[in-house]
């Protein structure tokens, strides 16, 4: 049995980016081999996640009480998220490493977001001081470049691009998917002085997997102190944060969630009611942009310290 964010996973596939559970875990989700049903039809996909140049990602259908998930060239996907269950029918010759991408930063986020959870597609540091910092925004971004960054000056990785957050108290908890890191050969040579493996992400991806850096302790001990959305960088070289203010401000964080169910009506309920609740209890949450250049990645962390509110004593 695996761990990931506070949620124990039984699976036939060999997951070891994940920690062994501790027992202590609120649920458990199966992973098994399964011979996935062929789509029904032309067009049988009712939703297509692109990435930000309009490359589909992923296609999802619901069937009957369960959901057809298609990642292109990885797998497809039959998961039940109430029944706790994932299927998984992948070609032989698939990569495992790409494989285990796939259920770890996508599907199993994907199944949990769909129950409710929040799951954000986000990075997080924690500060030396105990702050926890959450990155939240579309891929390539610049969420991994920039934990990496916090990392540098001596901060700990928390999670690099899934976090869940829990209403806890007057706050919300910030629990991490994993322990690791996946950066681009620039980023990881410049920040942390080591390359890594290109490719050991994904056979489609030029990224390569390490270790977090520094310590990461317990995943779910952490209060959230601030989330900042990243927004395009200006073509003026900009670097700003400034705060967002209600609920239209927040709108953006939505499509920031994981899901399956584009069409449930009941999820998108719940969804504006945790933006409610980001901001009846206060939390710090800024937009950022920032230029996409390391010699300015200093710059950017005193901006982003500037805006927090003082470490409690």
């Amino acid at each position: 049995m695996y761990a990931i964010f506070d949620t124990a996973v039984d699976s036939v596939i060999p997951l070891p980016e994940l920690p062994p559970a501790s027992g202590g875990e609120n649920r458990v989700i199966r992973i098994e081999w399964v011979e996935a049903p062929p789509p029904p039809g032309e067009g049988w996909a009712w939703h297509h996640w692109r990435d930000r140049h309009g490359t589909v990602t992923a296609s999802c259908a619901r069937l009957g009480g369960h959901y057809l998930l298609a990642l292109p060239g990885v797998a497809t996907f039959v998961i039940d998220p109430a029944g706790g269950l994932i299927g998984v029918d992948a070609p032989a010759e698939l990569a495992p490493s790409t494989l285990r991408h796939g259920l770890l930063d996508q599907v199993i986020p994907m199944c949990l977001g769909q129950l409710g959870r929040q799951v954000l597609h986000a990075s997080a540091v924690r500060l030396a001081d105990g702050r926890v910092l959450g990155f939240v925004g579309e891929s390539g971004l610049g969420k991994s470049t920039l934990a990496a960054a916090f990392a540098a000056a001596g901060a700990s990785i928390l999670t690099d691009d899934c976090l869940l957050i829990e209403p806890r108290g007057q706050g919300f908890a910030a629990i991490g998917n994993y322990p690791g890191m996946r950066l681009n050969e620039d980023s990881a040579t410049r920040l942390l002085g080591g390359a890594g493996e290109p490719g050991s992400v994904a056979h489609h991806s030029a990224k390569s997997r390490l270790p977090a850096p520094g310590p990461t302790g317990p995943t779910g001990a952490d209060a959230l102190s601030a989330l900042f959305l990243l927004v395009e960088p200006g073509g003026d070289d900009a670097l700003w944060a400034a705060p967002l203010l209600g609920v239209e401000d927040l709108l953006p964080l939505i499509t920031q969630h994981f899901y399956l169910d584009v069409a449930d009506k009941a999820l998108l309920r719940t969804r504006f009611g945790q933006l409610q609740r980001l901001l009846e209890a206060r939390l710090p949450l800024f937009r950022l942009t920032y230029p996409r250049r390391f010699e300015r990645l200093p710059e950017v962390i005193d901006t982003i310290l500037h805006q927090l509110p003082p470490a409690r004593g």
